[in-house]
């Protein structure tokens, strides 16, 4: 499949119909598809570097640095009291 085969006008019903899970009935439409890349990233740079390196997001180049300099996680775990 190219871009050629995408249709030229398309229906987009699902923003039509109010989610009443939310307070305004607003509905993610491009958000979902987000997280399977954020994992995939996230994989990547675990496999590359060892397991231990993060246990938290966002990953950021000084967190990554900070770990492989130190042979170990250099920033503790994020809990959640629940």
């Amino acid at each position: 499949m190219t871009i050629l085969d995408v249709p030229v006008a398309m229906q987009h019903a699902a923003l039509d119909i109010p989610d009443p899970e939310t307070p305004v009935g607003a509905r993610g439409v491009g958000e979902p598809p987000v997280g399977a890349g954020f994992g995939a990233v996230l994989a990547a740079i675990a496999d590359a570097v060892g397991d231990d390196v993060f246990r938290r997001s966002p990953v950021t180049p000084d967190i990554i640095l900070a770990s492989l300099e130190a042979g170990h996680r250099a920033h503790d775990a994020l809990i959640a009291y629940i």
